[in-house]
């Protein structure tokens, strides 16, 4: 890491002592091998996730109940860690952070997941079920002011994702018209008729 520190980030630039090159007729451009920082950071990457979190539910108290509830969310941490791969998850998220200097993962509950439970000729009603994603910090917007992610989460957070336009508006029926007239992420130009026109959803977390 210092070898590679020093050869693209030593105090002078020339052709010979620096991975960093002036290119170009009059050195107008510049030149980096920018496969040799994706290997670093690979490398920095899988040192950092090569052990997996160890997560525990630990019980409030030491009756039967608040024991058999503990060993249920060590299972539902394992089943969603793994199966639901929160795990790779969680290493795109530390790569964006290796990259981007910052990394998310937004966890929410989402009603259109899961089994269908009942349905009509309006659609299907589904049980739900977490759904965790990564959004790029170029769609988090929080206040920046504040230094620390706990003081962050204290109050505001907006997160920009793609969202199903028919899906947003079976569970938002009052906005149909707003959610018909918003403009489409699809250039298909026949947007209002395909099932999987999505459009931008902006959510704020307080």
């Amino acid at each position: 890491w210092r070898f590679y520190h020093g050869l693209f980030f030593r105090e002078y630039q020339d052709s010979f002592h620096s991975g960093i090159r002036f290119l170009g007729q009059e050195g107008e451009y510049i030149g980096v091998p920018d496969n040799e920082y994706r290997s670093l950071l690979q490398h920095l990457l899988m040192l950092v996730t090569e052990n997996r979190p160890a997560f525990k539910s630990v019980a409030v108290s030491s009756d039967p109940t608040s024991l058999e509830a503990a060993r249920i969310g060590d299972d539902l941490l394992r089943y969603y860690w793994k199966d639901k791969h929160c795990e790779v998850k969680g290493e795109c998220a530390a790569e964006q952070a290796l990259i981007l200097l910052r990394g998310f993962m937004k966890v929410c509950w989402d009603p259109n997941l899961g089994k269908p439970i009942a349905g009509d000729t309006n659609g299907f009603l589904y049980e739900g079920d977490v759904k965790v994603t990564t959004p790029s910090v170029f769609d988090v917007f929080y206040d920046l002011a504040h230094q620390d992610w706990e003081s962050v989460q204290n109050h505001w957070v907006i997160i920009r994702e793609p969202a199903n336009r028919w899906d947003l508006i079976s569970l938002y029926p009052e906005w149909e018209e707003e959610l018909k007239s918003a403009p489409s992420l699809c250039d298909d130009g026949n947007s209002h008729r395909n099932r999987w026109d999505v459009i931008e959803r902006i959510n704020r977390h307080a």
